[in-house]
């Protein structure tokens, strides 16, 4: 299940269930609004621009328990993106009610595990990297709203360490602990170094273990971080599976002691991007115009501007659908860096302080079947093309605009971009091919 903190502005009271995705690429969807066009009697080639723009105002927690549900690792050269860097902070939590026996008990070891999600890895995966744990300089604070662009004061003090994880994500993991082997879900398994762990755990107060919200107050986060990284992988912290847990010494009762990420841990990414000497570099110059571009995390979006025309009044307009064609540059490796599976429309105008997912989206967000089929926005490719496209249905805010005889202003965006690696570049609206160039396709019936 995903959430992004931005639909929930809106659509808080839905569940965001039946979340499916697939790796590729999808090759149906080109007939998804086709059909409707046979009976059309009309189509015009609408103006509208299409520029890039930075969104840095998007949350990534919200207190008190808004939080995304996915957090990348990795580090990234793409000749058309850039470099980026992948990491995040999470603050620790336990339940009060355990026995804290591990304030005076030996410590046979401490492992950190992080339950993989496989759908958001991205890049070379079969090239090894490191995985460290830092303690970070400051307190996450449960009551601030973090947003994309925030970075978290990382501290030198490394706390644990994997060398060479080359992410498996379909093998369980096996642990044997007081001679019973139990079999976990895919997970990445950090030892920790427990003298310097035990250390800052047993310099607190007796106090601080009152209750879990004394313990983040005193305890500063970890930071999870790639090193010598060619590739992102990805982790859910809220899973079961995801704690960092004290193993005692010896054969008891009382095995192990459990700290866990619940959706009150406050949880932040933390996301780098360097455009030098990047394709796109050239984009937001201004020296390039003929492709516009937009980036998974805290990356740019392309903003779709459409100006009021008067000349549709007194129209009865069917559909308004926005095509985009995505270009075959050198260097691009689609097995690498795969297209966004997703992109939707946000409003630029409501008012508020984050873009807000347009109707047409909306209709569908619950279910990404319902929203293929009613707004699109998955990339498909047509038959005897080499090229792929996107078409999204932006019919219901079109027709609302036209009524209020409004300007439009959105920006295209990949769907949950804060947890996402994905990206994709498009021809613009000026380019001198007019069968590869953006499309705003209005339909009117007599």
């Amino acid at each position: 299940m995903k959430f992004n903190l931005k639909l929930g502005l809106l659509v808080s009271i839905c569940s965001l269930i039946g979340f499916i995705r697939c790796n590729e690429p999808d090759t149906v969807g080109n007939e998804l609004l086709q059909d409707e066009w046979i009976y059309a009697k009309g189509i015009d080639t609408f103006s509208h621009s299409l520029t890039y723009i930075q969104t840095d105002s998007i949350p990534s927690f919200t207190p008190p328990s808004n939080s995304l549900k996915t957090f990348m690792v990795g580090h990234l050269d793409d000749p058309l993106f850039g470099s980026k860097d992948y990491a995040f902070a999470i603050q620790p939590r336990f339940v009060p009610v355990n026995p804290l026996d591990f304030l005076k008990r030996p410590i046979d070891s401490i492992v950190f595990s992080l339950r993989y999600d496989s759908l958001s890895f991205y890049g070379d995966r079969s090239k090894p990297m490191d995985i460290e744990v830092y303690q970070l300089e400051e307190f996450l604070d449960a009551n601030k709203t973090y947003l994309m662009k925030d970075q978290v004061k990382i501290s030198n003090n490394k706390l644990g360490e994997i060398k060479n994880v080359v992410a498996n994500a379909k093998d369980s993991v096996s642990v044997t602990l007081n001679k019973i082997t139990s079999k976990l879900l895919p997970q990445l398994r950090i030892p920790m170094d427990t003298g310097k762990f035990m250390s800052i755990l047993r310099s607190f107060h007796d106090t601080t273990y009152n209750s879990a919200d004394y313990f983040v107050k005193a305890f500063q986060g970890l930071a999870i971080v790639a090193k010598n990284a060619q590739s992102v992988i990805a982790f859910k912290p809220e899973n079961v599976e995801s704690k960092i847990t004290l193993y005692y010494k010896g054969d008891t009762s009382q095995l192990a002691f459990d700290f866990v990420f619940s959706n009150l841990s406050v949880k932040v990414p933390i996301y780098t991007n360097s455009y030098q000497g990047a394709r796109v570099e050239s984009f937001i110059n201004g020296t390039d115009q003929d492709f516009v571009f937009m980036d998974g995390a805290a990356g740019f979006d392309t903003r779709l501007k459409i100006p009021y025309n008067p000349a549709l009044e007194g129209k009865f307009i069917n559909f308004a659908v926005l095509e985009l064609t995505v270009p075959k540059l050198p260097g691009d490796d689609s097995k690498l860096f795969p297209l966004c599976e997703y992109v939707i429309l946000e409003d630029l105008t409501t008012g508020s302080k984050v873009p807000i997912p347009i109707t047409d989206v909306l209709s569908g967000i619950t279910n990404l079947a319902v929203l293929r089929s009613q707004f699109g926005g998955n990339p498909f490719l047509p038959q005897g093309s080499q090229f792929y496209k996107y078409k999204m249905n932006l019919s219901a805010h079109f027709i609302s605009a036209f009524r209020s005889k409004k300007d439009i202003d959105l920006i295209i965006t990949p769907l949950y971009k804060p947890e996402s690696a994905a990206r994709a570049m498009f021809y613009g609206s000026q380019y001198a091919d007019p069968s590869l160039k953006s499309k705003l396709s209005i339909t009117i019936s007599e």
